[in-house]
């Protein structure tokens, strides 16, 4: 009777399935291009900029064997990533595969080295053996049709966007702090 009552309530969702979190940085970096080679289809990708006390994070999701994973990079302030946590985050959903190009790109880089938030166009991804990629998120209103030239045209996008560039792109895009307005004035 007790086998029964964990298997429903494992199928209710009453018990966490466990993810995999990889530290320190270089194995981070490692299992990262593998899990991303690895994958039946790179669906999104999303970005969660960096603010006061929490670290940039950069959330793919990857679809293997039927099911979705959620692969979490965070990343260190000179863009290395630190660590990596990868989950269950439910079945795939076909025909969504928006950086499926990604994988096959990275088939035979050792690692992930570094990924710098590029602002409104993505991530600017660095490969341990100095590949970059301008990767955008693939999805909302200025999703673009894929034109079977994705990977051209994130290493041109590349070649244009130095990692300056795209720290100077993340400071542009917050806000200007306006001075308060004194009253009577």
């Amino acid at each position: 009777m007790m086998a029964w009552l964990s298997l429903i309530a494992f199928a209710a969702g009453a018990t966490e399935t466990p993810c995999e979190v990889v530290t320190p940085g270089p194995a981070a970096q490692a299992r990262l291009a593998e899990v991303l080679t690895e994958a039946d289809e790179i669906e999104a990708m999303t970005v969660a900029p960096a603010t006061e006390g929490q670290p940039l994070s950069v959330t793919f999701s990857v679809a293997r064997a039927g099911g979705l994973m959620r692969v979490i990079a965070t990343v260190a302030r000179d863009g290395t990533i630190a660590s990596l946590q990868i989950g269950p985050a439910g079945p795939a959903h076909a025909g969504q595969a928006r950086l499926t190009w990604l994988a096959v790109e990275l088939a035979d880089a050792p690692a992930i080295a570094r990924l710098v938030d590029a602002g409104r166009d993505g991530v600017l991804l660095s490969t341990s053996d100095g590949r970059r990629y301008l990767v955008s998120p693939g999805s909302g209103p200025r999703t673009r049709p894929r034109t079977g030239n994705e990977a051209v045209e994130a290493r041109w996008g590349a070649a244009w966007t130095g990692d300056d560039d795209a720290a100077s792109a993340v400071s542009q895009r917050a806000p200007a702090k306006r001075p308060a307005r004194r009253a009577g004035a």
